[in-house]
């Protein structure tokens, strides 16, 4: 998740960057920065952006829905049988929704492995508490990507 929101931000630094480069680009651009200003998911997703790039957290409203006839035992399971060595707990959901265990080294160091469960295992839907309209973070995102393509489709019929 919070990779399509910074590389999408690495979108836009690329266009910025070619206003020195491409005569009348200026002010096309400015159009398309209104309008992604006037747009709510575009500006959300600067916002969780630049929340995780400076705080470290897309923010606060997390939701997670496990799925199946088992409930969260087919997770808790395959987490179970796939820990790594040294694992002292296991974390679901953490502040960016993902899931994992807490592993400690020989030297008593403990970190964070992340864990991609099996398709069908678990069903998350991550919303955030902002999010625009109520979206889920998959519409959001989807939304969101949907729009940086769209940029750069009208940029390159503009001036290719």
């Amino acid at each position: 998740m919070y990779q399509a929101f910074t590389s999408g931000r690495s979108v836009t630094f690329v266009l910025q960057n070619l206003s020195s480069a491409v005569e009348g680009w200026e002010d096309w651009y400015s159009e398309e920065q209104a309008r992604m200003k006037a747009d709510p998911v575009s500006r959300w997703a600067v916002e969780v952006r630049n929340s995780i790039e400076k705080q470290g957290t897309a923010g606060p409203g997390r939701r997670a829905y496990f799925g199946g006839p088992n409930g969260i035992n087919p997770l808790l399971e395959a987490l179970t049988s796939a820990a790594p060595r040294g694992t002292i707990g296991i974390f679901l959901m953490d502040k960016l929704g993902r899931c994992g265990w807490v592993v400690e080294a020989p030297d008593g160091t403990q970190f964070e492995v992340y864990y991609g469960a099996p398709q069908g295992v678990t069903l998350m839907t991550l919303y955030l508490e902002d999010a625009p309209g109520g979206r889920s973070v998959d519409s959001a995102i989807t939304e969101y990507l949907d729009g940086l393509e769209a940029l750069l489709s009208r940029a390159q019929q503009r001036f290719l």
